[in-house]
């Protein structure tokens, strides 16, 4: 009989590792399967020495991982008939009409997460929606489009009509189908704008609860939660949100620092700023959030610099009151006081 022993003395799962290695490394060494497994000397911390020689402590994983298949097994079984259903639906609700469609809206989608010129990602969706109407992917992804011009500064005196576009495109979706999350989430994200903190709390909400792994949810719980002061949970909601999509800090860079700054982790606040602007130079929001951060760690001299670059960029703020209304509610403070430590006037 081939005989492998496996010995390690640690805690259970590393002790499941190393059989799992031992294992397999002997597979291939040996080109076939052992026919038995000594695991007497394995799982020390559980095992007693003085209890080696009694044949049911001879390993205790099987029994271990048998349970857990049980359990597995049972919640597969009891949520199975729910998932096929949801999928069901989804599919004859999102599915394209036509392979046109599909392919239009992944060329689009390239375009977007190249960060393509906004007019060919819209000419794209809108193709797309040509092709198969009810596919409702594309609509999405004119929202996210419009979204993020919208928070361009060049943008700020058209601010109000991209918000009434990707209001009515989200309203438009979620006619469609009232339990998509992407389009509640979007229109959260438009009370936001409107400073409607009730209707997008709603929205967030809701959103949320229908799909708790859209990012599009928890980035609008997200929000919810830093307007409402609690800074820790918004920032765990938006970490949760570049988990689930890894593109989300370079949508909403400026939402991730206000959240450090008011934390208080200025120095996190700075690198993340550094990585932004790397790839987004012309915004000068985050011109002002770093020197605000050097303000408050108090390196005068680099803040009092960034504030002339700063002030250069935007003749229109003279002094602390004319930065206040460009800021978010929460992060008033933070920034006002770094801002003030620069140099910048009351």
């Amino acid at each position: 009989m081939t005989v492998l022993v496996c010995k390690h003395n640690a805690g259970f799962f590393s002790c499941c590792s190393v059989k799992l290695n031992q294992i397999i490394t002997y597979i291939n060494a040996n080109k076939s399967i052992p026919e038995h497994v000594d695991c007497k000397k394995l799982m020390s911390l559980y095992n007693p020495y003085w209890l080696w020689n009694l044949p049911f402590f001879d390993d205790i994983t099987s029994k271990f991982f048998e349970v857990q298949d049980e359990i597995s097994i049972a919640v597969a079984r009891a949520i199975d008939p729910e998932i096929r259903r949801q999928s069901r639906e989804n599919t004859e609700l999102s599915k394209p009409e036509s392979l046109t469609a599909w392919d239009l809206y992944l060329q689009a989608l390239q375009k977007y997460h190249r960060r393509d010129a906004p007019e060919g990602i819209l000419s794209l969706c809108d193709q797309a929606i040509q092709a198969s109407v009810n596919f409702l992917d594309p609509y999405l992804l004119k929202c996210k489009v419009l979204l993020r011009e919208r928070f361009k500064p060049h943008n700020r005196e058209r601010r109000a009509e991209l918000s009434a576009q990707i209001f009515e495109i989200a309203s438009y979706v979620v006619g469609k189908e009232a339990s998509n999350a992407g389009a509640l989430a979007m229109m959260a994200s438009y009370y936001f704008q409107l400073n409607d903190l009730d209707n997008a709390r709603h929205y967030a909400h809701e959103a949320f609860g229908i799909n708790p792994n859209n990012s599009a949810a928890t980035r609008a719980l997200s929000l919810t939660e830093a307007y409402a002061g609690n800074i820790e949970l918004a920032y765990d909601y938006f970490l949760k949100t570049q988990a689930l999509d890894p593109s989300e800090w370079r949508e909403w860079p400026q939402f991730e620092v206000s959240l450090l700054m008011v934390l208080g982790r200025m120095n996190e606040a700075l690198d993340k700023i550094t990585r932004a602007v790397e790839n987004d130079p012309e915004n000068n929001l985050l011109l002002g959030f770093k020197v605000a951060a050097l303000g408050n760690l108090d390196r005068l001299a680099d803040a009092q610099q960034g504030l002339e670059a700063f002030l250069q960029l935007r003749p229109d703020v003279t002094s602390l009151a004319d930065y206040a209304p460009l800021l978010p509610d929460f992060v008033v403070e933070a920034v006002l006081q770094g801002m003030q430590k620069a140099g910048l006037k009351q």
